[in-house]
């Protein structure tokens, strides 16, 4: 009895948050226009993260009144009860902090041979494979090819993984000023994280694959970034910090798996799981997005803010981030656990 209680004092030491985070998001909109400009709630609304067995978020906002802003289940936004009114000439800050607990979540070991197939998919998960704005997996065009390409393949992984190859020969990774639609990049198949998420799970999805994508908050001191976009009206600013998308596919016998696109590029198409953003304890996930179109938001906002002449100064920064626990430490401390609780364990016998 005295061994298994070692054994879970261990498993306990594994399973201890291993980063303790303050991330900080400061926005500020300038108005350069000839008239008062009524901020919407796709300027104000700020990230609502998760809560799961891996992270704990708390949120702290600069707003006096606020609501939640349901986009869908598990897209949440924080914004102002009140309108928010920038005069000429003026400007306006939106402010966040999080306070962050966060560890790894565990990688299956999966092979291609030992996966499921869309047989054993469940009932209940259909609404992951309707089209919508947002996946038109309807399209002529882009069911056409994932069935060609998936044809050959009779397990749900070996289909994951035949789109994957596609990608690996004709996708480019470029940043794009907003995400693109799934219709665009079909016959370009260039853009960042999220304009290709969305064409592979709209492929997904036209197969009969549940599919849906996450987003979510990487930190990483190496993190910096200083770009200007939408005409020189958008400068964001990444300290230590960086929103990142990536897809979720249901694969029997496994469940929801991320698969993260950016990691093609020379890798074996199973590493767009296992190796994804989305395991480690330096992700924090933020919202799934299955129907809402957010392409058709940034686009708006985007058009808005220029016409009126508009500018948005977005810093993103990390605050701090605590150490994580000296492996040597970490295997001191387990040692001698366990050797305290043999010792105990004789004496008791």
């Amino acid at each position: 009895m005295r061994l298994r209680y070692a054994l879970l004092l261990l498993f306990w030491l594994t399973t201890i948050p291993v980063s303790g985070i303050t991330y900080e998001m400061t926005w500020t909109y300038e108005n350069r226009g000839e008239a008062v400009y009524n901020l919407s709630a796709k300027d104000l609304g700020v990230p609502v993260f998760m809560e799961t067995g891996y992270q704990s978020v708390e949120m702290e906002s600069g707003y006096d009144a606020s609501r939640l802003l349901v986009l869908e289940d598990g897209f949440l936004k924080l914004v102002p009860i009140e309108p928010v009114l920038v005069p000429i000439g003026e400007t306006y800050t939106v402010h966040a902090r999080y306070t962050i607990e966060s560890q790894p979540r565990p990688v299956p070991a999966m092979s291609i041979e030992s996966a499921g197939t869309l047989e054993q998919i469940p009932a209940e998960l259909a609404s992951y494979m309707i089209p919508n704005a947002l996946y038109p997996c309807d399209d002529p065009e882009i069911t056409g090819l994932a069935s060609e390409l998936t044809s050959g393949e009779n397990t749900v992984l070996g289909k994951v993984s035949a789109l994957l190859d596609w990608f690996e020969e004709y996708s480019t990774y470029v940043v794009t000023e907003v995400p693109r639609s799934p219709r665009y990049t079909i016959r370009d198949p260039r853009g960042d994280c999220d304009d290709l998420s969305l064409l592979f799970i709209t492929m997904c999805r036209s197969q009969g694959i549940p599919a849906y994508m996450q987003g979510g908050l990487v930190l990483g001191e190496s993190i910096d970034v200083d770009e200007t976009d939408w005409e020189n009206h958008y400068r964001y600013v990444f300290d230590g910090a960086g929103w990142h998308a990536w897809a979720m596919v249901y694969v029997p016998l496994w469940g929801w798996l991320p698969v993260d696109l950016t990691f093609l590029g020379g890798m074996n198409p199973l590493e767009t799981v296992t190796k994804a953003y989305y395991w480690r304890e330096t992700t924090v996930v933020a919202w799934n997005i299955t129907s809402h179109d957010y392409v058709l938001d940034e686009v708006q906002q985007r058009e808005a803010l220029i016409e009126s002449d508009i500018y948005w100064y977005q810093y993103d920064n990390l605050i701090t981030e605590t150490q994580e626990m000296d492996n040597t430490k970490y295997y001191i401390i387990a040692g001698l656990a366990l050797m305290a609780s043999v010792l105990l364990y004789r004496y008791r016998s």
